[in-house]
């Protein structure tokens, strides 16, 4: 699957997510909420290094820092963006650390 239709798919899903849990109403406790993160706007993470990079992973705006705080607080996130603002960076480096 391409990598923009995997985008699609997963904006569908989440909107398909979003409108059954409008429906229901239901509250649910805050570990299992499905955290949906929209990215973008963000400058490129740049090129890789070639010694390791041991200092600890920092947000460089606002919507990075919402995806660190769900990272740490939820379950579940899907997150969605324009390439090269972090998603997948952010999430492998917090990955490597626990």
């Amino acid at each position: 699957m391409g990598r923009q239709k995997a985008v699609i798919k997963a904006r569908r899903e989440a909107k398909r997510v979003l409108r059954r849990d409008s429906r229901s109403h239901k509250q649910r406790e805050e570990e299992s909420v499905t955290s949906l993160v929209q990215m973008g706007g963000v400058e490129a993470i740049g090129m890789a290094r070639d010694s390791r990079d041991t200092s600890p992973v920092k947000a460089r705006n606002e919507a990075q820092a919402h995806y660190l705080n769900a990272i740490d607080s939820k379950q579940l996130i899907f997150a969605t963006g324009e390439a090269g603002c972090g998603k997948t960076w952010i999430s492998a480096a917090k990955a490597q650390k626990h």
